[in-house]
């Protein structure tokens, strides 16, 4: 039974659909070829019905199998399909032989002609229209003949665009923030990488000097990470013995990993560079004074040849016409390179570390400043604990701690948890100065001052700031059982009858007498004095204004 939906109603979207076993005709089928209409309603009456949809005129009986697979009578001429003047072969537009199909939905062909005759169609054959609205060619019917595979290709391109934009975006971004950035194969990471003296010369010396302070390599840094809890100074001339006592008393103190050690060398040597590296207990990091007369044997800041002798009176200074002769101190001597270095060495440390070290760059604990020739006792940072606890909670106001003195050990078990407060003196004060950044910025403002007091001593001229350029004087929180030890029986002032060995001996000694007072649980207040200024007199070595000049200028030149 063939059931047709009354006309009128167009060739190509006839309303036919085919009952099979007298069940009458789908309602979906008016629906979808009424859909086909509005898709395409310029399409001209002219154009052959689609192949599979049954005309009236088709036969009641069903075609035999062989005929259902390509049906003669839904075979239209290739003519039909595309104007005659523009038909392409007949074997590309011929239908697809299709198979017997459940549904009686209507198939479209999914054959599609070449793009290029699409566009000449559109511009003047009846059978397509040229649209050109949107400034481009427009065929209904090839987008109605879009095969699957077409559009689940463009589907893929679409997608495989956004996922290169995508990626790229991320790739972009992880090169910029330095995640993707590889190290060269034969570099070798800056922690890692031991800097190389060069002592070829004093050009590559200097450079070496300024690399390795540019670079500032933290040895041990990954073995303890994290922020140090304690910041030690040790400044270090030519005494390797001393040396090596003092890396062995910090390799016995306790929680020493948590140290940073801040060597700060202004002697240059293979020998005293092997020592500080050997040290694998905590982190480590040396900085190296650029002033160094070593790096200036014949010139200032070293001794130049034409400077004045220490000892010649002014009026033959002047008459032989020596480059510093209108300034001697305040004794009448004349520059030594030697002993004016100290000072130097010590103000160019105290801004370095402070303003110039990357990896102190938050640290908001205390930083004590060190001597070569010191021994550090086992329970030094139990005590400097124990000091910042009593500081907090009992003298607020004191500005800094001095963990050492130079008493003897005799009383070492009776005062090893008793603290004074009072002034700071050069003379008790100056062996393992604990100094905050307040008190940094405070010595800072009195830059001026301390470059040009005339004394070579580094300690003696912070005593005279105390109380002068500082106008609140300097108030001190030390131990009365000292934790720091001065081992040197060698240095600026005495340079004959040197013997390591016997310091060595002096420091075991002393370890045995102080062990049962080591550890003490908490600190009582001993004594206390009224902070003020002591005056005393200049010890001159300080006249030329050289020095001045170069040491105001460490806070400008770093």
């Amino acid at each position: 039974m063939v059931t047709t939906y009354p006309r009128p109603c167009h060739p190509l979207t006839e309303c036919v659909c085919v009952s099979v076993g007298g069940s009458g005709c789908p309602r979906w089928a008016g629906l979808y070829t009424s859909a086909l209409q509005k898709l395409s309603p310029h399409v001209p009456s002219s154009r052959p019905p689609l192949p599979g949809v049954r005309s009236a005129s088709t036969p009641r009986s069903l075609a035999p199998p062989a005929s259902r697979l390509a049906p003669r009578s839904l075979a239209p001429p290739a003519s039909r399909l595309a104007p005659r003047s523009l038909a392409p072969p007949s074997s590309r537009l011929a239908p697809r032989a299709s198979q017997p199909r459940a549904s009686l939905l209507p198939r479209v062909s999914q054959t599609r002609p070449p793009r290029s005759q699409l566009h000449t169609r559109g511009r003047g054959s009846g059978g397509t229209r040229a649209s050109r609205r949107s400034g481009r060619l427009y065929d209904a019917s090839r987008w109605r003949r879009l095969p699957v595979e077409t559009m689940r290709l463009r589907l893929h391109k679409r997608s495989l665009l956004a996922l290169l934009g995508v990626s790229f975006a991320v790739v972009t971004l992880l090169v910029t923030t330095r995640v993707l950035l590889v190290p060269d194969a034969d570099a070798v990471p800056m922690e890692r990488a031991a800097p190389k003296f060069d002592f070829s010369s004093l050009a590559a010396l200097s450079k070496s000097v300024y690399t390795a302070n540019y670079r500032q390599r933290v040895s041990n840094a990954d073995r303890f990470p994290g922020e140090p809890r304690l910041v030690l100074v040790v400044q270090v001339h030519n005494r390797p013995q001393y040396l090596r006592l003092l890396v062995r008393s910090l390799e016995k103190a306790a929680e020493v990993h948590s140290f940073l050690l801040v060597f700060s060398h202004d002697h240059f040597s293979e020998e005293i560079n092997a020592i500080v590296r050997g040290i694998t207990f905590c982190r480590v990091l040396q900085i190296y004074f650029p002033f160094s007369t070593q790096l200036y044997p014949a010139e200032f800041p070293g001794k130049d040849p034409r400077d004045c002798p220490r000892d010649i009176s002014k009026d033959n200074a002047v008459k032989t016409q020596c480059l510093n002769a209108a300034h001697p101190d305040a004794y009448g001597h004349y520059r030594e390179a030697l002993v004016t270095q100290t000072k130097h060495h010590w103000w160019w440390k105290l801004h370095f570390v402070w303003e110039r070290v990357q990896v102190m760059q938050g640290y908001s604990g205390f930083v004590i400043f060190l001597e070569e020739d010191n021994y550090i006792l086992p329970d030094f940072f139990h005590f400097y604990k124990s000091m910042m606890e009593f500081r907090k909670s009992s003298c607020p106001d004191c500005d800094m701690l001095a963990l050492g003195n130079h008493n003897a050990l005799t009383d070492f078990t009776a005062l090893s948890n008793k603290v004074s407060t009072t002034g700071w003196m050069s003379t008790k004060h100056n062996m393992g100065m604990a100094i905050s950044r307040e008190v940094y910025y405070k010595l800072m403002g009195c830059n001026n001052e301390y470059c040009t007091y005339d004394d070579y001593n580094w300690d003696w001229t912070l005593q005279h700031l105390s109380g002068t350029c500082i106008a609140k004087p300097v108030k001190v929180l030390a131990p009365l059982a000292s934790r720091v030890l001065h081992t040197g029986d060698c240095g600026l002032h005495q340079k004959e009858n040197c013997r390591p060995e016997w310091a060595a001996q002096k420091v075991e000694e002393a370890l045995l007498a102080a062990k049962d007072g080591l550890f003490p649980p908490s600190l009582v207040l001993k004594g206390t004095e009224v902070a003020e200024h002591k005056a005393h007199m200049k010890n001159g070595g300080w006249g030329d204004v050289r020095d001045h000049i170069l040491c105001n200028n460490y806070a400008k030149v770093l």
